[in-house]
């Protein structure tokens, strides 16, 4: 996070101790007084000012190694091909890298299926709990593993369900788990200015349900977002029947309702 290089042994062992010095916002251009400067979002710092935040040893971003990932089966129970489901992780730095500490997955009527908090693999370095929302004591007596989570999803996953999320790639990498019939909602509703750049979930829900989301101090929740995912895509399906409708009924009086 804080941009510097660190060293760790082949068994996972910090190799470099020492304290990490970071800004957990982001970089953002903001105009003062008819001037564009650039701060960091979580201090209002310049890019070269003194970092806010520290940790006591050094992370990163990498996920696991890409090894024992699951793929989702066909399903043998016709009636359940229909079933969508939207799905939220939250995750935290270990020793190495980011790991799976909670799981929400909820159905169409936005009632929870799924929400499990993750024993990680490897020792946790940070729990990350200003964005994921988990703290030491939701970890603490957990012994449900990556595999049990793995286990759990290919009883209620197939081939056929539609899952949603927000920048789902993070969570299927966190859960090593492929899937590919998805519907990310940073996608459906792109940013302006295109790809790489991804609109937050919090702004969607703001600008199109006028509901407020992730306001507290206590982190995300998955449980939240999982449900704010499903209440997007159903918004946006009815406003593209709306403008199907719109459509067919503007064209032109020739045009038979057999044609049409």
């Amino acid at each position: 996070r804080c941009g510097k290089d660190y060293f760790m042994n082949a068994k996972g062992k910090y190799i470099t101790k020492e304290e990490c010095n970071f800004h957990w916002g982001k970089l953002r251009r903001v105009k003062e007084k008819g001037l564009f400067s650039t701060q960091y979002s979580c201090c209002q710092s310049s890019e070269s000012g003194k970092p806010c935040s520290f940790s006591r040893l050094h992370v990163c971003d990498k996920m696991t190694p890409l090894n024992e990932f699951v793929s989702t089966r066909n399903c043998i129970n016709v009636d359940a091909k229909q079933k969508v489901l939207a799905l939220d992780c939250e995750m935290c730095y270990t020793t190495q890298g980011l790991e799976l500490t909670r799981l929400t997955i909820v159905d169409f009527q936005l009632q929870p299926m799924i929400d499990l908090y993750v024993k990680p693999t490897n020792p946790i370095v940070d729990y990350n709990t200003r964005f994921s929302g988990v703290t030491k004591e939701h970890l603490q007596n957990i012994t449900t593993t990556l595999e049990d989570i793995q286990d759990i999803l290919l009883d209620i996953l197939h081939k056929d369900t539609i899952l949603l999320g927000h920048s789902l790639e993070s969570d299927l990498f966190a859960l090593k788990m492929i899937h590919k019939k998805v519907v990310d909602t940073s996608i459906v509703f792109p940013h302006r200015l295109g790809h790489p750049f991804k609109r937050a979930l919090r702004n969607l829900m703001a600008d199109h349900l006028q509901k407020i989301i992730q306001n507290g101090e206590a982190g995300h929740d998955s449980s939240e977002d999982a449900r704010a995912c499903m209440e997007l895509m159903k918004y946006k399906f009815k406003e593209d029947m709306k403008k199907k409708n719109r459509s067919a009924i503007s064209l032109p009086s020739f045009y038979s309702s057999k044609s049409i």
